[in-house]
């Protein structure tokens, strides 16, 4: 959709220029005004943006699509992938250390009209198959789920667990470089099921980096 609008204002911008060039000889300053009023009118406001995740140290990277829906509202994909082994220590090997992706369907309420910047609060649903050496499933995960064992800090069992979950939290996205480099960071909290149905819940941050239309 956004390919054809853009092929759209392509030709239509050429069909002008053409225009001016024949007018131009009757009348300069009527072709001039004319210009004018044609660049206010094709300008492309700010909105679509395609963001980057890094996340080097867990051995992931993701990238995002938000899409603003109103002045207010914004609706998001994001997928994350294992790109590398995620071991820090020796554990036992299992082939979830070295494989996983993460889909994520959210929605962003900007609490001001001037999306996609600045403060808002998101809702997710995700279908994650991460997991890391320390029981999270999350980069960026700002706790970890090891328990304490004859005095010693050790991970808990590594299983999967369920992977569908939901998280809830809020964020603050802005334009760092005029007008097209976009800058965000999200803090949350993500509710889970363990591989024996019990719940847990996961504190994380995600930044990411991008370029907004």
């Amino acid at each position: 959709m956004y390919f054809v609008q853009m092929l759209k204002h392509f030709l239509l911008a050429i069909f002008i220029t053409l225009s001016a060039v024949i007018v131009q000889a009757e009348d300069p300053t009527t072709t001039q005004k004319t210009a004018v009023q044609n660049q206010t009118t094709l300008a492309i406001p700010l909105g679509v943006s395609i963001k980057i995740l890094p996340a080097f140290y867990w051995g992931v990277l993701g990238a995002q699509v938000e899409y603003p829906i109103s002045k207010k509202l914004t609706a998001n994909i994001m997928i994350m992938s294992k790109l590398s082994e995620s071991r820090s220590y020796a554990v036992k090997k299992e082939d979830f250390h070295e494989n996983g992706f993460s889909v994520d369907l959210f929605g962003k309420y900007y609490f001001k009209e001037n999306a996609p910047e600045g403060l808002y609060a998101l809702a997710d649903l995700s279908f994650n198959t991460m997991i890391f050496y320390d029981g999270t499933t999350r980069p960026y995960a700002m706790h970890n789920r090891w328990k304490d064992f004859n005095g010693y800090r050790v991970p808990n069992d590594i299983k999967k667990p369920n992977p569908f979950n939901f998280t809830a939290g809020v964020g603050y996205q802005m334009i760092i470089i005029p007008q097209h480099i976009i800058a965000d960071v999200f803090m949350g909290a993500s509710a889970n099921l363990d591989h024996d149905n019990s719940f847990f819940v996961q504190f994380y941050i995600a930044p990411s980096l991008g370029y907004v239309f």
